[in-house]
């Protein structure tokens, strides 16, 4: 399962797999670690998230405690 994140200052707007919707978290410790516990569940092999200038930084240390495999990327390489 692949996990695909769309990172704003309130919101993280995330795709999981496939033939799922997108499922909305809030951009706080809260709203993160109910994502990050979301992304082991599933037992997610990649998230791919946009740099967004700082936005992100949370979500990372979050990916990395609970060593889930993660890539940042450029958005305007995104599409």
């Amino acid at each position: 399962v692949y996990a695909g994140i769309d990172v704003s200052e309130s919101k993280l707007d995330v795709k999981l797999g496939t033939g799922e919707g997108v499922v909305i978290f809030e951009n706080t410790r809260r709203g993160i670690k109910k994502l990050v516990s979301a992304l082991s569940e599933r037992g997610t092999t990649l998230t791919v998230l946009e740099a967004t200038g700082g936005y992100e930084w949370l979500l990372r240390q979050e990916l990395q405690k609970a060593k889930l495999s993660h890539s940042v990327i450029n958005p305007q390489r995104i599409r």
